[in-house]
């Protein structure tokens, strides 16, 4: 009489070779599953600073009083906050609206005039525009390191209007 081999369950090399390959696989499509976490993270960022002059500017033309979006860099990170002209020079942040933090992961890149900041006058229009001087940028070494769109550039425009696009930030 032979043995006769049961043909149930996996043997030990069997199941290391399985695990093997599952981890070879997991590391292979790690970075497609982080990415869109990142990706979502800096548009949702770029997206938050869009929201904050658009309401700034709504508020300047709803209250007929100058607003400005002003960001400055404290801790090792940049803020920006929503301010109104309370007196000729004299701005005051507004109330209900504290000062927003951009995440220390992303980059900021501003090219602002001197004060750092967007002045929008009670027609809703940018005050002293310089087309020159019109950009916020937010970029991502991580997506910018795997060759992705990994920088958010919002354009400001006389108007009052803004612009969103991202690219690789070359």
């Amino acid at each position: 009489m032979g043995h006769r081999r049961s043909s149930e369950g996996f043997t030990l090399f069997e199941m290391i070779i399985s695990v093997a390959i599952i981890g070879i696989l997991a590391l292979a499509f790690s970075p497609s599953v982080f990415n869109p976490t990142e990706v979502r993270l800096l548009d949702s960022e770029a997206r938050s600073i869009v929201s904050s002059f658009q309401l700034a500017k709504w508020q300047a033309a709803s209250a007929k009083i100058s607003h400005r979006v002003r960001f400055y860099s404290q801790g090792g990170r940049f803020w920006y906050v929503i301010e109104a002209e309370t007196a000729s020079g004299v701005w005051s942040a507004k109330a209900g609206q504290p000062a927003r933090s951009v995440a220390t992961k992303f980059a900021m890149a501003l090219t602002l005039p001197s004060d750092s900041s967007v002045i929008f006058t009670p027609s809703g229009f940018i005050s002293s525009y310089d087309s020159s001087k019109n950009t916020v940028a937010l970029t991502s070494s991580k997506l910018t390191a795997l060759n992705q769109s990994g920088r958010r550039l919002i354009r400001i425009f006389a108007s009052g209007s803004f612009r969103l696009t991202s690219d690789n930030g070359g």
